[in-house]
């Protein structure tokens, strides 16, 4: 099982990430804010959601990309830019970030409307 802490766009693309991926990531990521949400048992249900909706989000992504190859080089920019502005950026947590952005470089949209 790989982590997807340090997975970039293009590795996602190419190799969907897993329900248990997502599931041992947003774990990790929960142990590391243990003091903001307590239990990691009682918070079980939350941390399946948090997984489920990213892997919901990463899907529009993949269909996308499955769809028209040349969303890909939209998905790029877009995690590219995302990576430079966000300081805790990671490409499969922030993955509804980028599939809202490379949308309006496809469309040529403003990104402030």
């Amino acid at each position: 099982m790989r982590n997807l802490e340090n997975a970039t766009i293009e590795q996602l693309i190419e190799n969907t990430p897993t329900i248990d991926e997502a599931l041992f990531y947003f774990k990790n990521w929960y142990k590391k804010r243990n003091y903001h949400y307590r239990d990691i048992i009682k918070n079980a249900t939350f941390l399946y959601e948090l997984a489920s909706d990213c892997l919901k989000e990463f899907a529009k992504i993949k269909i996308a990309t499955e769809s028209n190859p040349n969303f890909v080089a939209a998905v790029v920019e877009a995690a590219t830019e995302l990576r430079a502005t966000l300081p805790a950026f990671n490409a499969f947590r922030n993955s509804s970030y980028i599939y809202t952005l490379a949308q309006k470089k496809v469309r040529k949209q403003n990104i402030l409307v």
